[in-house]
C-alpha cells in the first residue's frame, strides 16, 4: 500500500466530483464505443481498415467453472489448495 497522502477535506471532495465527471463521460464514450464494435461485429468481415486504425474482429471462447458445482464435488480443503488470494484496492462512487 502506498503512504498516505496529507490532503485538505476540500480537495479530496473535488478530487471525488472530478472523478464522478470523468467517469460520466468515460460511460458516455464506451456507450458509442460498443455501438460501433457491434456495427463492425455485424458486418461479418474478419478485418476493416480505415485511413489510421485497423480492427480485426475477433471471436473468442471463454471457459469459466461454474463454481456451485465444483464446491459440490471438492472440498473445502481441496478448494483452498487450489486457491490463490491477492489484495487490491477499488473506489466506489455514488450519485448524490
Amino acid at each position: 500500500m502506498s503512504a498516505v497522502l496529507k490532503i485538505s477535506d476540500a480537495a479530496l471532495s473535488r478530487n471525488v466530483d472530478a472523478l464522478g465527471a470523468l467517469n460520466a463521460e468515460l460511460a458516455g464514450l464506451k456507450k458509442k464505443a460498443d455501438a460501433i464494435k457491434d456495427k463492425l461485429v455485424a458486418s461479418g468481415y474478419a478485418e476493416i481498415s480505415g485511413k489510421l486504425y485497423r480492427a480485426v474482429i475477433i471471436p473468442k471462447v471463454s471457459v469459466r467453472l461454474d463454481s456451485k458445482l465444483v464446491k459440490s464435488k471438492l472440498s473445502a480443503a481441496d478448494i483452498a489448495a487450489c486457491s490463490k488470494s491477492s489484495e487490491s484496492v477499488s473506489v466506489a462512487l455514488y450519485d448524490l
